[in-house]
């Protein structure tokens, strides 16, 4: 069963890689791809699958990290060709940014509400009585209001 579920998905497989290769060929790509064919992304991790694509097209293939791309201080976390397509896109975004600075605009700020600080309730003398403190807790309130 294990064996037979395999051999499809290898199957399928071959049918996207296929699939892909001709829409690079009719794209007018394929000739320009001189160094070959680079898998990005978490399905980059598939086992073999770099080995059936170069199979598949004839094309020299790799699996794209993204720390070629980034410096030496990168995290080690998004190392992984997961991210690769990500980091690829971020860099590409900045790439941009750089080139149309006038079609990059910053959102403005939106401007915040001034907030009022609750102030710390005055102190009752202690030498009040319990009756007389609640009166004057609630005059205090009644005078702010006014």
């Amino acid at each position: 069963a294990v064996k037979t579920l395999s051999e499809i998905i290898g199957a399928r497989y071959k049918e996207i890689i296929d699939l892909v290769y001709h829409q690079i060929k009719i794209s007018g790509y394929e000739h320009k791809l001189m160094t070959g064919i680079v898998l990005t992304g978490g399905g980059s991790q598939i086992r073999n699958l770099k080995q059936l694509v170069a199979f598949v097209t004839g094309k020299e293939t790799r699996i794209g990290l993204p720390n070629e791309h980034l410096g030496a201080e990168s995290v080690d976390k998004v190392v992984s060709p997961m991210y690769s397509t990500g980091v690829g896109l971020v860099l590409k975004g900045f790439e941009y940014a750089e080139q149309h600075p006038d079609k990059i605009s910053m959102p403005k700020p939106k401007k915040e509400k001034d907030t009022v600080v609750d102030q710390e309730p005055e102190e009752i003398p202690s030498e009040l009585s319990i009756v007389d403190r609640i009166t004057q807790i609630f005059t205090d309130d009644v005078k702010k209001t006014k």
